[in-house]
């Protein structure tokens, strides 16, 4: 019921607005308006409207004041989650999906029907009364309880609607006479209700006396053995009659009892008061039989239409054992009636008037105490469907195993021997003022409703207000609250107060607890308000706990930086707090004790950094939330200044590690600031975090998680300050390092005294104290080390910084991978570390090649790859080093001639380093670090990609804006606030085996570049293995096993079998064409399965030779080194031997492919099912094709289009001289059409037609896969749609035939693209070009429809059975049925003549305007012209024809050319319709336009009969249309000759209305042959010896044919035939009749013109129908005054009205002297002027007209005759044409009719004032 209500109700909606609280309304009622009925639809469009909106209560008791069409009578809150809000004068109320809305009427219709079957007459076994007593008193207590007076629930409302009352009996036995209806339309009161109830049992009674009568009488009638049926009252016997008696008795059905019951019901409401609610109430005992499901079911649809609610009342008892007779109540059908029609099923019908002593829910017990819980936000709001807020649901959780069962919202408890009782409540406001108010309140109003609790609180808003006196209305709103209500009669013990009220609150904040976890779980960024931070970290609480750690004393200058990259790592489990509140002081403090000291302000990278919030893992099984707070401590707990150092290069590089010097290096442990004693000395700094937990957060676990973060940030430290610092490479000549003797020294450490109290001296002795010098090279700290003298003179060496020259430097070859191999087992996020495995030494290079281009493809990093060179002798370890090396560099040319890539040696395999970073970011972090102020800085990473490529961000002393630069720099920013953050990919390749070392990657790249490299290495596993199964094959071994499979191939290895499961590019032979091409995987995941191939038929993969055994008894066309491959890829020995392999493979598969693809589109289309239409490439249709034979093809032109026209007529000239020379007999053999089947449509005499066949097939069509006409490339669009309109319906007619369309797609996206886009000049059609298929037991026949201009294609091909792989299993009989059904396609083609009915069904289509396809001004008759000079004869087998004659008058008054616009203009007077013509030669584009030409068209409808193949004649119906054309050139340059003489040419298209298609058979019944004749169809006409000249404008394109020929007339051509020329006499006749109709129109129309002439021209615009009086003017303005003659004529030729006509009261004008009547004229000219007068006087005198024209309506005047000769005297109004009298009405009267009365008005007062000045 989705019906919009256009009229806003009126119960008063609001906006949302949080400062208004609302309740959440339970139930609403609503009055329905009293005029009209409001429908269910407006009902539940008013709940849609108001749903999740707060409605307002009207708080008029008085029901007349409710005048809306819905008004909200009363809501009635939810106990569970109302909220009473104690400050508002009004309560408001939200709807809810949950809320019961109940639709009040003032006025109800009700009929009670009374069940009074006979099963009603029993005594109830149960409760021992009758049935019939038990009816009584049912209807008694109904009716008494539906009269009474109540009150609407929640308001003070008294409502006491009218009830329309009609009470009916039912029973089965349709001869009872007695009467059934009861009470008609009774108005039932309090007052009139008892009276009813004491008539309606009376005539109760008297109808069980009548039943009884009744039943008494059918059952003395009925046999013995059908007693039994109706001894209803009689016990039942054990042995039940042996066969089924045929009643006799005049009753119903048990299965149409309730069906008749409601439409009783429904027949006798029809006759109450309309605009009411119905309801029906059955009072039965619910035993009944199924009803008939078609009848119920309408019955049901009725009652829903009809907006009737059904509701029974039982009064039996319910199933008992002891029931006999099948007296089983069906109480299922009865409900699903009342449930379906939203009715009730009662068992019973209470005495309501008991039930109305109480309210509902009275509970009268006082209130003892009173309970507030503060209800957190987040509590207060329940799910959208309970409508309960979370924290009525927590407390009720607690509560409910001592709830009350039969009432809700109470729980009754036991203490100390005293029972009390609770109740929960949401409220509003503040707890001492509803303490306040509630004290003057009474028991009995504490125990009502929420809804009038909470009105009777809003009348003490002002003392509200005094309470709140300095927080306002809004803060009252804000404090929320759960009261628990105690009620009892002593006062509660400990265990409620106290006991009782901790559980609660404890679940309380397990719930918001439960809330805010669950939120962080989902969002970690959610924003927490004020109280979820009260919550967390209570106001001036300590922490829970409190954990310290320590740090290593090299780290002590670096704290900045060891406190960025500790929160870095913190923010990997934890996250920091987003707050809804902008203001600090909301926000989570830092615990400042009054037992410790003051503590200095410390420094942090950013503000709010060190607070973080952690959520435990729901995995975990516990829920937990804690407030994380970091702060760096000294031993006696102050806060340290986190100061950056003022040198940040302090740290001398590492040259060697292990495992116990990582350890030393990362080494931290836990203390406890209280225990300061315990800590070693040289410990100066700890690490503080201090916890506030909220359930259980798991401290050991956390713990762990924190010491691994701090761990992990010394790791980072060590990173950036001690390994990253190094160039990549060093210059050559350089020593190569070695331990202890390396060119890296350590500068001096800039330590701050505050922080740690010791000197420099100190600081390094401890330093080498505690890691010994093997870790740092040192040097005198006087002099400048080596590395700062070597980092500035590398700031300006590109080449060595880049790897292109030198060698590694030793740090990234001996420390880096060992120290990220150990940052990666102690898990630092940082770092990540990946190992791999390959299966052969060539592929190494190979490997590293695709990885340079995947981690240039993946990130901003450049990689370089470096290979190790070894000494010799015993130096080898100590002399090796790594030197740049290209994977991309081609090898010798004395290399490629080699036959085969083995013969060579393999050079040894050495190791691999490839490192990759981003060289501008090294030397930017370099710059910084040393402190460099003064040049311009680089940029540290690319703006737009830095957060995809680089996990952890950098300190910067700068902001860098977007396009890379940097914005200067402030004052407050130095570059010692500097942390340096970069990133690193190490991979190392040692033999076979790969790892991969990132540090600072981004989580997606990291994750990115594993996957690309773990697939990398598996395809050249998997490549490998194909390698080893060509070399096998070579060596003439084919024994092993198949690629893919394990066993045989590798053995026993059990981890070679393994890894090879695990490869997903070894699992199918479908990859073995990628892994030969490709070195890599392709993109996409699913190119990895079996890739498309050209092979779609599963039989031809059987029939091709395994991979493995392809080279088995076959051998290469060339050597390998004779191979264009061989130089391509010189690196790559799989793809040199496999390309070999599979030009093998290919050269087998083309063989195979083409029979099997003929093979599977006959299987496909022989079955005939869905799967014949799936769509085949234009390959297929080739190769189809190609294999076929051509034995049919026929072409026939469209001549619509001027240019195609021309194109037909060239090529008809042709042909006509190359059929000159041929014999008569031929001749007339090739211009027949559809007689014989090998006629015209084999088109075998026209040369022409199949050399255009054959360039169109070896054309575009090859080449693009569809062929498209060069001229439609050309034409216009609305050509292009008529072409595909034919192909549309051609296509329809043959697969009437038994075709079916062949469905084609593209082969590739290019060539698809090259078949679409000559789309955008044809139309939005899909093709141009079609193909249709029928597959028969003996072959394929296939269609190709195609245009070629000007000519429509159509090309049959068959393809015999025996020519597939499975034709060899057919019979000789199945051939012969295939060569026959070819023969009869040839005939049913039929292609000439359903061209030519195409193009007379478009003409008339035009004609009558149904088809808008033609460009406007189309031209008709040239169109025509050319169509009946092509086709001289219809077709054998057309369903339309055509034929064209002349109408030649002569000697006209009138001029021909204006005769003829006369006929334009006036054309509807004739029934005809113009249209225009633009000449043809506007297409040809001259210099100078043509004069449009007109032609008149008319459509009509005609019958016809002919004589089927049965001889029986049929009667036909055709539609007719007429165009008929002017003769004559531009009327300017018209002869003088042909100037009173018309020649009119028209033709007649005449149509089928029902056929559409040619005749599809050949008639039995032979026709005859007659002579057909090109010549003298269009002729030039004479007239009086004199050719009529011709109209140069019009340019017929196709000329006549001077061939007479015989052609054959079937006996349907023949009948088709004589009802044409029967049509043309009658249109000849009806041309005629219209001229001369025309000619007389328009030379009176002529004589009117001439007597306007003198009018002005503002009068004559005056009316609108002055066009009227310009038709009979030339174009040349020519038109004179009358004479007299020509007035005398114009008199006969229009409609005159004598004055007494008008009114027999004017007959005495017409009785006048003739003196009179000429001073009559002289006063009438003097009235009405000289341009409105016009007088006419015969030569001699004797005979005088006088003209009065009517200014306001020149198409008549008033007109004064006095003939002296025949004593003839006339007072007339004279017409043009007989005056239409139209019904017209006040708003739009009869204009001419009111100007023709104004007129005779104005005529008649002059006629009265002469007569009066006579009288004088």
């Amino acid at each position: 019921m989705h019906i919009y209500l256009q009229k806003p109700f009126h119960a008063s909606r609001m906006d949302e607005d949080e400062q208004e609280p609302c309740v959440e309304a339970a139930q609403v009622y609503m009055l329905m308006k009293k005029e009209y009925r409001i429908s269910r639809n407006i009902r539940a469009s008013w709940f849609f409207d108001h749903l999740n909106q707060k409605l307002k209560v009207n708080e008029s008791s008085d029901l007349a004041d409710y005048h809306n069409e819905l008004d909200v009578l009363s809501v009635i809150p939810k106990e569970e989650s109302g909220r009473i809000d104690l400050g508002q004068p009004f309560l408001y109320y939200r709807v809810t999906p949950s809320t019961l809305v109940t639709f009040l009427a003032r006025r109800y219709r009700l009929v009670f029907v009374l069940d009074m079957s006979p099963s009603a007459g029993i005594v109830d076994i149960q409760s021992g009364s009758v049935l019939t007593d038990e009816i009584i008193r049912t209807l008694s207590n109904c009716l008494i309880g539906l009269v009474k007076p109540f009150n609407v629930p929640g308001s003070c409302v008294l409502f006491l609607p009218q009830i329309y009352v009609t009470v009916i009996a039912y029973t089965p036995f349709i001869t009872c006479t007695t009467q059934q209806v009861f009470i008609q339309g009774f108005l039932v009161t309090q007052d009139n209700v008892h009276s009813l109830l004491d008539k309606l049992y009376a005539k109760i009674v008297m109808f069980e006396n009548s039943l009884a009568k009744t039943v008494a009488t059918t059952i003395e009638s009925a046999p013995r053995q059908n007693k039994v049926l109706f001894s209803l009252y009689n016990d039942y016997t054990d042995d039940p009659p042996t066969k089924s008696p045929t009643s006799t008795a005049p009753m119903v059905t048990p299965d149409a009892g309730v069906v008749n019951m409601l439409r009783y019901g429904i027949l006798a409401l029809q006759l109450l008061p309309e605009n009411t609610s119905a309801s029906i109430i059955v009072i039965t005992d619910s035993i009944t039989g199924p009803p008939e499901t078609t009848m119920f079911e309408s019955l049901l649809a009725q009652l829903r239409n009809s907006t009737i609610a059904c509701t029974f009342l039982k009064i039996s008892s319910d199933y008992h054992p002891s029931y006999c007779h099948g007296n089983v109540p069906y109480f299922e059908l009865f409900q699903f009636i009342a449930a379906a029609t939203f009715g009730a099923y009662l068992s019973s019908c209470p005495n309501l008037a008991a039930s109305m002593i109480f309210h509902p829910g009275h509970f009268s017990c006082n209130r003892i105490s009173v309970v507030f819980f503060s209800l957190h936000p987040r509590l207060k709001t329940g799910p959208a469907r309970s409508g309960v807020s979370r924290g009525i649901q927590a407390l009720r959780s607690v509560l409910n195993a001592f709830s009350v069962n039969n009432r809700k919202n109470m729980f009754v408890l036991e203490s100390a021997g005293n029972v009390f009782y609770l109740r929960l409540y949401s409220m509003a406001g503040n707890q001492s003022h509803y303490l306040e108010s509630e004290s003057n309140q009474s028991n009995e109003e504490l125990s009502e409703s929420r809804c009038s609790s909470a009105l009777s609180l809003h009348k003490e808003e002002e003392d509200t207000v005094s309470v709140f006196s300095g927080h306002g209305r809004l803060s009252r709103l804000q404090e929320e609250c759960i009261m628990l209500s105690i009620h009892g009669i002593a006062n509660p013990g400990p265990d409620i107060k106290e006991d009782l009220v901790h559980v609660l609150q404890n679940r309380l904040d397990e719930a918001v607890l439960d809330i805010i976890t669950v939120m962080f779980a989902r969002n970690p960024m959610h924003k927490l308000t004020l109280e979820d931070v009260h919550f967390i970290q209570k106001p001036g609480e300590k922490p829970s706990c409190t954990i310290c750690f320590t740090l290593p004393c090299f780290a002590l200058p670096y704290l900045h930086a060891v406190s960025h990259y500790l929160q870095q790592n913190l923010m990997q489990f934890l996250y920091t707090p987003n707050y809804l509140d902008i203001k600090p002081e909301q926000y989570f403090q830092e615990f400042v004790g009054s037992e410790r000291p003051t503590a200095r302000a410390a420094t942090l990278p950013s503000n709010d950094c060190h607070i973080f919030l952690f959520n435990r893992p729901p995995a975990s099984g516990q829920k937990g939330i804690a407030c994380i707070v970091l702060t760096l401590v000294e031993k006696d707990g102050r806060k340290v200044d986190i100061l950056p150092a003022k040198t940040t290069n302090s740290l001398p590089l590492i040259t060697s590690i292990s495992t116990e010097q990582f350890m030393s290096l990362t080494a931290t442990s836990q203390y406890s600031v209280e225990d300061a004693s315990s800590l070693p000395s040289n410990v100066e700094t700890l690490v503080q975090f201090s916890i506030w937990e909220k359930g259980d957060v798991g401290i050991q676990q956390l713990t762990e998680k924190l010491q691994h973060s701090v761990r992990s940030a010394l790791c980072d430290m060590v990173t950036e300050y001690c390994i990253l610092p190094a160039p990549l490479a060093e210059s050559v000549g350089e020593p190569i390092a070695v331990e202890k003797s390396q060119i890296v020294e350590s500068t001096q450490a800039s330590i701050p005294s505050s922080s740690s109290g010791s000197s420099l001296s100190s600081w390094r002795k401890l330093m080498h104290e505690t890691f010994p010098g093997k870790l740092f090279a040192q040097s005198d700290s006087g002099e400048e080390s080596q590395l700062e003298v070597g980092v500035k003179a590398g700031l300006h060496s590109d080449r060595h910084e880049s790897g292109d020259r030198g060698i590694v430097h030793c740090v990234y070859h001996r420390v880096a991978p060992k120290w990220l191999d150990c940052c990666a087992e102690l898990g630092v996020p940082s770092v990540h570390k990946h190992s791999y495995t390959l299966s052969n030494h060539y592929s190494v290079e190979l490997v590293l090649r695709e990885y340079q281009s995947i981690v240039m493809n993946s990130s901003d990093l450049i990689s370089k790859v470096f290979r190790e060179i070894r000494g010799t002798g015993a130096e080898r370890k100590a002399q090796s080093k790594f030197v740049p090396f290209s994977p991309r560099t081609p090898i010798l040319s004395t290399e490629l001639r080699r036959e085969s890539s083995l013969d060579g040696e393999i050079p040894a395999t050495g190791n691999y380093l490839v490192i990759g970073r981003n060289t501008k970011q090294w030397r930017a972090c370099r710059a910084l670090q040393e402190g460099s102020v003064s040049v311009e800085l680089p940029p540290l990473f690319d703006a737009k990609t830095h957060k995809g490529y680089q996990r952890f961000d950098s300190i910067l002393p700068y902001t860098q804006t977007q396009d890379g630069h940097h914005s200067p720099q402030p004052e407050a920013c130095k570059p010692s606030n500097f942390v340096p953050r970069q990133r690193l990919l190490i991979l190392t390749v040692k033999e076979k085996f790969l790892e991969l070392y990132t540090y600072n990657l981004s989580h997606e790249l990291v994750v990115k570049l594993e996957k690309l490299l773990s697939r990398l290495t598996c395809w050249h596993k998997a490549r490998s293995r194909v390698m080893t199964s060509i070399v096998l094959q070579k060596m003439g071994l084919f024994a092993h096993g198949q690629f893919g499979q394990d066993a045989a191939i590798l053995g026993a290895n059990n981890e070679s079998r393994k890894d090879a499961e695990a490869n997903p590019y070894i699992s199918s032979v479908g990859n073995v064409d990628m892994l030969i091409k490709h070195l890599a995987p392709p993109d996409r995941d699913s190119l990895t399965r079996a890739p498309h191939s050209s092979v779609r038929s599963g039989s031809l993969r059987t029939m091709l030779p395994r991979f493995d055994t392809l080279m088995r008894d076959r051998k290469p066309a060339k050597p390998l080194h004779c191979c264009e491959y061989q130089v391509q890829n010189s690196r790559d020995p799989v793809a040199k031997q496999g390309l070999q392999l599979l030009e093998i493979r290919a050269d087998l598969k083309t063989k195979l492919e083409k029979g099997l693809h003929l093979e599977n589109l006959y299987l496909m289309w022989q079955q005939r099912t869905s799967n014949s239409h799936v769509p085949i490439t234009l390959e297929d249709i080739e190769l189809l094709k190609e294999s076929s034979r051509l034995i049919h093809y026929c072409a026939s032109p469209l001549l619509f289009s001027p240019s195609w026209r021309q194109s037909a007529a060239d090529h008809k000239a042709q042909t006509a001289l190359s059929t000159r020379s041929s014999s008569i007999s031929s001749f007339h053999k090739q211009s027949s059409d559809d007689s014989d089947p090998r006629s015209r449509q084999n088109s075998g005499g026209s040369g022409k037609l199949k050399n255009i066949h054959r360039r169109s097939e070896s054309g575009e069509s090859r080449r693009s896969g569809k062929f498209i006409p060069p001229g439609l490339k050309t034409e216009e669009k609305w050509h292009g749609q008529l072409c595909q309109s034919f192909m549309q319906e051609f296509v329809q007619y043959v697969t009437s035939l038994g075709y079916v369309v062949i469905s084609t797609k593209a082969t590739s996206p290019k060539e698809k693209k090259t078949i679409e886009e000559p789309r955008v000049s044809l139309s939005d059609s899909e093709s141009m070009q079609c193909y249709l298929q029928k597959t028969l037991l003996g072959g394929i026949l296939t269609l190709e429809l195609k245009y070629i201009k000007p000519f429509f294609f159509v090309s049959m091909y068959a393809l015999e059975c025996s020519r597939l792989l499975t034709g060899t299993m057919l019979s000789n009989q199945m051939k012969l049925m295939f060569i026959d059904e070819c023969d009869k396609d040839k005939f049913r083609i039929h292609m000439h003549s359903f061209a030519y009915d195409f193009h007379l069904r478009t003409i008339l289509s035009y004609i009558s305007g149904r088809v808008l396809i033609f460009k406007p001004g189309y031209h008709l008759t040239s169109f025509m012209h050319d169509f009946m000079n092509y086709y001289l004869k219809s077709p054998g087998y057309a369903r339309n024809d055509c034929c064209s004659g002349v109408v030649t008058m002569q000697k006209l008054v009138t001029p021909a050319h204006k005769l003829y616009e006369y006929m334009l203009n006036k054309d509807k007077k004739y029934g005809m319709t113009v249209m225009r013509m633009v000449p043809v030669s506007q297409f040809d584009f001259e210099a100078e336009p043509p004069e449009n030409e007109y032609a008149l068209v008319s459509l009509s409808a005609c019958k016809g009969s002919y004589k089927d193949l049965e001889d029986t004649r049929q009667l036909h119906e055709f539609d007719n249309g007429l165009i008929v054309e002017h003769r004559a050139v531009t009327y300017s340059k018209q002869p003088e000759t042909q100037g009173h003489t018309i020649v009119l040419r028209y033709y007649i298209v005449m149509a089928s209305r029902r056929e559409l298609f040619p005749k599809a058979t050949f008639e039995s019944t032979p026709g005859m042959f007659k002579m057909v004749s090109g010549a003298g169809m269009f002729d030039t006409e004479e007239v009086d010896g004199t050719k009529l000249a011709e109209n140069k404008l019009v340019k017929f394109l196709i000329q006549q044919e001077p061939v007479d020929y015989l052609g054959y007339f079937s006996q349907y051509e023949t009948q088709l035939h004589q009802l044409l020329l029967h049509q043309a006499t009658v249109t000849e006749a009806h041309v005629r009749s219209m001229v001369s109709t025309a000619v007389g129109h328009c030379r009176r129309d002529s004589l009117w013109n001439g007597l306007l002439l003198g009018v002005a021209e503002e009068e004559k615009t005056r009316w609108k129908g002055k066009a009227d009086t310009d038709d009979g003017a030339g174009k040349d303005g020519t038109t004179m005054k009358l004479t007299y003659a020509e007035f005398r004529e114009l008199l006969d030729a229009v409609w005159t009205s004598r004055l007494d006509e008008i009114d027999s009261f004017l007959k005495p004008f017409l009785h006048q002297h003739v003196n009179w009547y000429h001073g009559l004229f002289k006063v009438l000219m003097h009235k009405f002027g000289e341009k409105v007068s016009r007088h006419f006087s015969s030569p001699d005198g004797r005979v005088q007209y006088l003209a009065l024209l009517n200014p306001n309506y020149l198409d008549m005047f008033m007109m004064v005759t006095v003939d002296t000769v025949k004593n003839l005297i006339n007072l007339c109004a004279v017409y043009r044409e007989q005056l239409q009298v139209d019904d017209r009405t006040a708003d739009r009267p009869n204009l001419r009719l009111y100007y023709v009365h104004s007129h005779v008005e104005s005529f008649v007062n002059g006629c009265c004032f002469h007569m009066w000045n006579c009288l004088l």
